[in-house]
């Protein structure tokens, strides 16, 4: 008999291919928006209609599967909450915040039909960047920007999903923070056993079972996230355990077709299951060499926050633009620019983790002192 495929053989950076994955999934997301840029909201992926969601939010139900088996990690290798936090503010705020200054200039100089003095206008563009720093930049809009597109107005859909990511973060930070206080290591695994059947539960109870994806409320898309989240984070958790197999991916998908056929409840989240699942079963298998490079050069969230609106300005300059058109156009700019973005904002601001926790033990060794 074979020895099981253990998840925590493939679990550390360098043994796996989620790098991959997530660049596949933020591909997959540029994708599926060249359907709603090209013709609207009114446009349906055939995916949306067969499963409720499109293939961009399946992906970002990999995202977050991925978020919360890496991040977990990142919190037990932290050497404090603080550091932790830090470092997560450092990977999701300077490529963010350098796009949308970018991208206020850019619309200025070139894109916007408003008059020069309404656009820099602190109203306009004050309000623009302060609904990036909170989170809000998904609907956020400037004036005279892509206003006569088929997505009118629309600048930088994705990035409404990470207020949700953060407050994963919280959560996490708030529920491993307390169990390394009050629970011995052995027991910690329990506590997001426990969480994970909460929100499965919860789910249960408010019978989630949107139309289509951009249907869904606010607390609908909270539960769902906040569910593929701590399915990463539980097989983190219990990967010395988490046995990866063929026959259990097969015996998934099964499951995935009857509950969707049939529009059973919870089909939602077995399919969330199944793609977690599933990409960590298939995470395990080696990469190559694009493994080897993805790992040096991550360009995932990049694309994920560049390419939306990459491809509303190339809607500008052709309208008539076909949603694969719009895609194949869209790929190599936004791949460019995603690796500029990890060079030059992202992967330099990863250096500041380092400065802070040697600023922190400074600073702790002066109060030491002065008392």
């Amino acid at each position: 008999m074979s020895k099981p495929i253990l998840l925590i053989d493939y679990a550390e950076p360098g043994k796996n291919s989620y790098g991959i994955i997530r660049l596949l999934a933020a591909l997959a997301v540029v994708f599926s928006h060249a359907s709603i840029i090209s013709g609207g909201v009114s446009i349906k992926e055939p995916l949306e209609v067969l499963t409720g969601y499109t293939l961009g939010a399946h992906a970002v139900h990999i995202f977050f599967v991925l978020s919360g088996f890496m991040v977990t990690a990142s919190f037990e290798r932290s050497r404090n909450i603080y550091a932790f936090v830090w470092a997560r503010l450092l990977r999701i705020y300077p490529a963010m915040m350098t796009v949308a200054v970018v991208f206020i200039i850019v619309g200025g100089l070139f894109y916007t039909s408003a008059a020069q003095s309404d656009y820099w206008s602190s109203g306009n563009i004050g309000g623009y960047f302060l609904r990036n720093m909170l989170l809000l930049g998904g609907g956020a809009t400037l004036l005279g920007i892509f206003e006569n597109n088929p997505l009118a107005n629309a600048i930088n859909g994705p990035l409404w999903t990470l207020k949700f990511e953060v407050v994963c973060y919280i959560s996490l930070v708030i529920t491993l923070g307390l169990a390394q206080k009050f629970f011995p290591p052995e027991k910690r695994q329990k506590i997001i056993l426990i969480i994970t059947g909460m929100i499965l539960v919860t789910t249960l109870l408010l019978h989630v079972t949107p139309p289509a994806y951009h249907d869904s409320g606010h607390l609908d898309h909270l539960i769902r996230m906040a569910f593929a989240f701590y399915l990463g984070s539980l097989a983190w958790t219990i990967r010395a355990r988490f046995v990866l197999s063929a026959w259990i991916v097969s015996g998934l998908s099964v499951l995935v077709v009857l509950f969707t056929h049939f529009a059973l409840p919870l089909r939602e989240q077995i399919q969330i299951i199944f793609l977690a699942y599933g990409v960590l079963w298939l995470g395990h298998f080696s990469g190559g060499k694009l493994q080897s490079f993805i790992d040096k050069q991550d360009y995932s969230y990049g694309v994920y926050i560049i390419g939306f609106p990459v491809q509303q300005t190339l809607m500008l300059y052709n309208e008539s633009m076909t949603p694969i058109q719009n895609f194949l156009m869209a790929v190599p700019i936004t791949l460019v620019l995603a690796a500029l973005s990890w060079n030059l904002v992202e992967r330099p601001a990863m250096k500041f983790k380092k400065i802070f926790n040697s600023g922190l033990k400074v600073g702790l060794l002066g109060l030491y002192r002065l008392g």
